[in-house]
């Protein structure tokens, strides 16, 4: 990500997982949450070789709106980017079987960022999940960094839906696991498994 911001080491890291669970929370009640998935992509062809390719995406308000804490969680440098929770989790969480599913997750997660559900490379660039989030969240939705959004703008149909529907699918899965990793860290609140 983007960010110039390098972040200090807290030595308090339970106040970072209680801050990663306070915007987790805050996560789950917005209407981005409330409203639900509703993502889909369809693309049909014909013997001719056109291709027709139609999306359903949530409201671009709703989605923006819960954008502003989404991107809090993958952007590096935040004090509660899921990369660095997914750590004080391994280092401070004693439950072994908690630890377990985090290791799973943040796996499952890496492969989200990294390869996506259709791999896409355009003019021999990997377009990794990654990569797109950052290209829509800087060069289109928060900012407008010239090289990004000149990028953006250079993607034209059919790949401009590809590449909408790949930036949806991330911040969705992202989504999964930050809600996964909140469940377990208050479950391991509530156990007394964290270790000071």
């Amino acid at each position: 990500m983007s960010t110039q911001r390098s972040r200090q080491k807290n030595i308090d890291p339970l106040f970072d997982l209680n801050l990663f669970c306070e915007k987790a929370l805050e996560l789950r009640n917005s209407e981005l949450i409330r409203q639900g998935s509703s993502l889909s992509l369809s693309i049909k062809g014909n013997d001719k070789g056109i291709l027709e390719i139609s999306s359903k995406e949530p409201n671009e308000n709703i989605l923006r709106s819960g954008l502003t804490i989404l991107r809090q969680f993958i952007q590096n440098g935040e004090p509660i980017n899921l990369f660095y929770i997914y750590n004080l989790c391994q280092k401070y969480i004693k439950n072994d079987i908690y630890r377990d599913y985090l290791q799973k997750s943040r796996s499952l997660w890496l492969k989200s960022r990294r390869v996506g559900d259709i791999p896409v490379i355009l003019n021999g660039v990997k377009m990794t999940p990654e990569y797109i989030f950052d290209l829509f969240i800087n060069g289109d939705i928060f900012h407008s960094e010239p090289e990004k959004r000149k990028k953006l703008k250079s993607i034209g149909p059919p790949l401009d839906k590809i590449l909408k529907h790949k930036f949806l699918y991330f911040c969705w899965d992202t989504i999964y696991h930050v809600l996964y990793v909140e469940n377990i860290i208050r479950a391991s609140l509530r156990e007394g498994s964290i270790a000071e």
